[in-house]
């Protein structure tokens, strides 16, 4: 029991106490890695906390290997890089290449770089208690770092709350935790001081280790703030770019589409559609598909309830959800900012209807589709029969729904289902990236109008569609956009126009 000889029993309890806190902490992100691992998709979360977490328990190591009877603040910090490490490998396992860049830049510069050079001048330049003091206040200034980072984070959640219009949150409620409510925040950090005499050790020091819960609000916070929908991720293209991403997020399930999709995808579209900074939406599919069509349980789910009460009333009921998941796939029509599709794998069933009502699609080679309802022994009833045959022709539309067999990505090309097929998804991504910052950089009055007019005109005799815009251009013809792109024009500049 020597190894816990101390002359301060109190500070001694709260280091006990500290570090079943810590452990608990350390273990908070679990559910979001089991969830990872289940879906085998990294879910939009950023592995930048979890490099964070591993440098500050490497950093405590280090401090705590320069102070004598620190055998808490070793164990608990030991623990830590343990399941850091743990948290960060398989972060990499299910990650993109570019997250898997981006997280061994971080890595490299941080618990490599930065550590090692902390490490190299304090070893260097101090000597005995004042190294360990040099190094306690550097562990300090990094916990203060870490303590005030969600602070951003609250900010732009109170700026949103506040100025953004009702929506823009995506639906976030008390079970999205936008910010953990059991995050109690406390950091006793009463050091560096005098060592005590030899022997009797300086078990302050584990007080230091109720500093974790910044690591746990960081962790939190940077990865809920993304997860907001059960079936869907939003996400901007990248920073101050007015082009957003909004995925199909079921990877685990080729991202089938389940009820709460149907209930989540109308209010993403509404909510990015009444955000100014939002100009064009690019929709796309989280995993190795695009859509492989409706979940196998919602359909059964309707076959068992269509035998469980009297046929006209079971059958008024389907009709009322084929209505519900329609409204849901014509939202994308609704929606007044372009909604560009970049498919990839399969696409299937739904995922045809879903793409048809997009107004622009792209695909890459080794993408497959297939209007596959009859071969399920249903009618397809979400709008392909409606919209396909406009796109690919009568005739092509008939022999795809009728066979429902699958063609590739190139024979999309050939019948004009998408504009443009590029070798992989990298190219793809980047080059509808490039296609829909143009779009955004135009003057979104005249986007929007056009997206408008030419969906009213499909449904008007062409008489009835010249008068339809000329009736818009009425209304909207006169505006600020027009005189900043005649200037533009004459000046030989780019042109900037106002948010919508």
């Amino acid at each position: 029991m020597a190894l816990f000889d101390i002359h301060h029993p109190w500070a001694f309890t709260f280091g006990i106490l500290g570090n079943i806190i810590s452990v608990l902490v350390y273990l908070a992100p679990l559910p979001t890695f089991i969830r990872i691992y289940k879906e085998k998709s990294t879910l939009g979360f950023d592995s930048l906390p979890y490099a964070v977490a591993l440098f500050s328990a490497m950093l405590w190591m280090y401090y705590a290997l320069l102070k004598t009877n620190a055998i808490l603040l070793i164990s608990i910090n030991l623990f830590g890089c343990c399941i850091e490490t743990a948290y960060i490998f398989i972060f990499l396992l299910y990650a993109s290449k570019k997250a898997r860049t981006h997280t061994a830049k971080i890595l490299g510069l941080m618990n490599m770089g930065l550590l090692c050079l902390i490490f190299v001048l304090t070893f260097f330049i101090f000597e005995g208690h004042t190294r360990a003091q040099v190094v306690g206040w550097i562990c300090v200034g990094v916990s203060v770092c870490v303590f005030a980072a969600p602070l951003s984070i609250v900010c732009s959640y109170v700026v949103r709350l506040w100025f953004v219009p009702k929506g823009f949150m995506c639906g976030a409620s008390k079970r999205d935790g936008i910010l953990p409510g059991n995050a109690t925040n406390v950091a006793v950090c009463d050091f560096p001081k005098q060592e005590a005499s030899a022997g009797g050790g300086n078990q302050n020091d584990a007080s230091v280790l109720l500093s974790q819960f910044q690591l746990f609000q960081l962790q939190n916070c940077w990865g809920k703030m993304e997860e907001v929908y059960k079936s869907l991720q939003i996400k901007p293209k990248s920073t101050n770019s007015a082009v957003f991403d909004l995925l199909i997020n079921r990877p685990s399930r080729g991202n089938a589409l389940s009820p709460d999709f149907f209930t989540e995808f109308p209010r993403a579209l509404s909510s990015l559609d009444a955000n100014p900074e939002v100009s064009v939406i690019v929709l796309s599919g989280a995993g190795k598909h695009f859509c492989t069509g409706i979940d196998i349980q919602l359909l059964n789910s309707t076959t068992s309830q269509s035998g469980a009460e009297d046929r006209g009333r079971a059958g008024e009921k389907i009709r009322r959800d084929i209505k519900w998941m329609q409204r849901a796939v014509t939202a994308v029509e609704e929606c007044r900012k372009p909604v560009i599709a970049a498919v990839h794998g399969a696409c299937i069933g739904g995922g045809v209807d879903i793409i048809t009502a997009c107004d622009l699609r792209y695909c890459t080679e080794e993408a497959y589709f297939s209007v596959k309802e009859v071969e399920m022994g249903i009618t397809a009833d979400l709008g392909t029969l409606q919209r396909l045959p406009a796109i690919v022709g009568f005739g092509n539309a008939m022999e795809l729904a009728l066979t429902s067999r699958r063609f590739s990505g190139v024979e999309a090309k050939h019948l004009g289902l998408v504009a443009q097929v590029f070798t992989d998804k990298g190219a793809m991504d980047t080059a509808v990236a490039q296609i829909a910052e143009g779009i955004a950089g135009r003057s979104p009055l005249a986007v929007i109008g056009t997206k408008r007019v030419l969906l009213q005109s499909r449904d008007l005799a062409l008489e009835q569609g010249l008068d339809y815009v000329a009736t818009w251009n009425a209304g909207v013809v006169v505006s600020d956009d027009l005189k900043e792109a005649i200037s533009a024009h004459l000046h030989k500049r780019k042109p900037v126009f106002a948010k919508l």
